[in-house]
């Protein structure tokens, strides 16, 4: 697994408190790749793995949570500045 083409959202929280962190597309194998996935963070501070929108709103893909709980740790990684840019405003 591979994130590739990282960069950060930069947008203050909505209304429910939820924060887009960044975005990134993930090459799962070199015959798949995820384009525009967003890491974002929940009012409680959890962090959550969102596919991008499609026109109807229907689901663009489906992960395991153990996938899912994967490629948020990978992304925490690339975007540990961001989340704690935004853990220090908070404090």
């Amino acid at each position: 697994m591979h994130i590739f083409n990282a960069r950060p959202v930069n947008k203050p929280a909505n209304a429910a408190g939820f924060r887009g962190i960044g975005r990134f597309n993930l090459q799962i194998t070199p015959e798949v790749t995820l384009y525009d996935l967003t890491l974002v963070e929940t009012p409680t501070g959890k962090l959550l793995l969102h596919s991008p929108p499609t026109v109807y709103d229907a689901p663009s893909s489906s992960m395991s949570p153990t996938l899912r709980a994967e490629i948020v740790e990978r992304a925490k990684m690339i975007f540990k500045d961001e989340i704690k840019n935004e853990c220090q405003h908070a404090a």
